[in-house]
């Protein structure tokens, strides 16, 4: 179940990235593709500093039919590599 409270839309995630507030992990849903690609696209810019993607970046989708779970869980609790 999502907690609704717990919810941004799309330009409340965006305002909150251009204030400098990260979350240590993001979970995206919806039919809009687009704006999926756009807020994670603005989010990598963000969060990342440059050359640190391969490390520190994944990005999982669970529709995916090659979508390993356990890899998704052994990412959401490992710390990042150049912190």
């Amino acid at each position: 179940m999502i907690n609704e409270a717990a919810t941004l839309n799309y330009h409340s995630f965006m305002k909150d990235l251009d204030e400098g507030r990260l979350q240590p992990t993001y979970f995206f849903y919806g039919p809009e593709d687009v704006l999926i690609e756009r807020a994670l696209r603005r989010l990598k810019e963000v969060a990342l500093e440059a050359g640190s993607e391969d490390f520190n970046w994944n990005v999982f989708r669970s529709d995916a039919d090659d979508m390993d779970w356990s890899v998704f869980g052994d990412a959401l609790t490992s710390l990042p590599l150049l912190a």
